[in-house]
């Protein structure tokens, strides 16, 4: 099986290595799915736990964007999560939930892969 690791990433994980720490990366919590919304791919909240249960999202809820940053993908999603956000940091959410759009602060967890 092949794979990419994007360089940023690897970078990051090396140099956390490096210095001794375990690699940390932001977690928002949820599990997702890929659905069509007015012709376009978007990003839907199958589960939703820690943060992201914490911050309010449900499930169903479809995510628009998140820190200004439009979302279509389930990969879009975690390339923010892994390249952008950082652990503990509040990040606005725009969410549409029942035909009704939305904004929400959610405080990102963390994963150690320790």
């Amino acid at each position: 099986m092949a794979f990419a690791i994007l360089a940023t990433v690897a970078d990051r994980v090396i140099r956390d290595l490096r210095e001794g720490r375990q690699p940390i990366v932001a977690w928002l919590g949820i599990t997702m799915e890929a659905v069509k919304v007015g012709g376009r791919w978007r990003v839907r909240v199958v589960k939703a736990e820690g943060p992201a249960f914490e911050g309010g999202l449900k499930v169903g809820d479809v995510i628009l964007a998140i820190a200004q940053t439009e979302i279509f993908t389930p990969a879009e999603l975690k390339r923010f999560l892994l390249e952008t956000a950082q652990p503990n940091q509040s990040v606005l959410v725009h969410v549409l939930r029942d035909d009704t759009e939305f904004h929400m602060t959610i405080v990102l967890g963390e994963i150690s892969s320790g």
